[in-house]
């Protein structure tokens, strides 16, 4: 129930943290349906209302993707299905910083600055997870995030709002779904604020290039 989820979450947290080498294979059954639980099924959370929740589920990932960063896990076949389910699961971490980067647009255009702070707070403990990510130096990982990074999130939101502050006809088509602008100084402080928390050169680099 919605009401044990937290609770449960954090005993997953704690599980993740307990993971080393030598145990990590315990949780892990190929012949299963869910093979990795503690991973696959905790990353389904993560579009929980309750922030704890997304918290946990943060936290649980990270613990997993730093037990596999060993070269020699990287031919397991627990390795490829985490890099399977990440790329789900990056994608919406990517989504819902997409749906925050909109929420600190509404707020600043109906001058609420208290959901303004909320939402700036939120995205950007978003930005830090990402930016974990990123820092566990597992290279297969770090594209599957920065392609969803770019796909889902900074491309069709923040480097749109950036270059097209004034959309033509035909883009003003696109302001009324996930990928609808934003007004100028949002965007603009976002794309700082993102640039300022991810330390992943590659991803630096892939927005030099755009």
């Amino acid at each position: 129930s919605d009401d044990l989820l937290p609770l449960w979450m954090t005993v997953v947290k704690d599980i993740a943290t307990m993971l080393n080498k030598d145990n990590l294979m315990l949780f892990f059954d190929p012949s299963s349906h869910t093979p990795f639980p503690i991973f696959t099924e905790a990353v389904r959370f993560y579009h929980h209302p309750v922030s704890q929740v997304r918290t946990h589920v943060q936290a649980a990932s990270l613990e997993i993707f730093l037990k596999l960063r060993d070269e020699d896990v990287w031919t397991e076949p627990l390795f490829e299905l985490v890099l399977a389910e990440s790329a789900s699961f990056f994608t919406h971490v990517c989504c819902l910083l997409r749906e925050f980067w909109h929420m600190v647009d509404e707020a600043f255009r109906a001058g609420v600055k208290r959901d303004l702070r909320s939402a700036l707070y939120i995205q950007n403990d978003i930005l830090m997870y990402i930016n974990d990510v990123f820092a566990c130096d597992i290279p297969r990982l770090s594209q599957i995030m920065q392609e969803k990074l770019l796909r889902f999130a900074v491309v069709p939101v923040l480097l749109r709002s950036v270059v097209l502050q004034r959309p033509s006809a035909g883009e003003r088509a696109w302001s009324e779904g996930p990928g609808k602008l934003l007004s100028p100084p949002v965007a603009f402080y976002l794309l700082h604020d993102l640039l300022a928390t991810l330390r992943s050169a590659a991803v630096l680099e892939a927005l030099a290039a755009l």
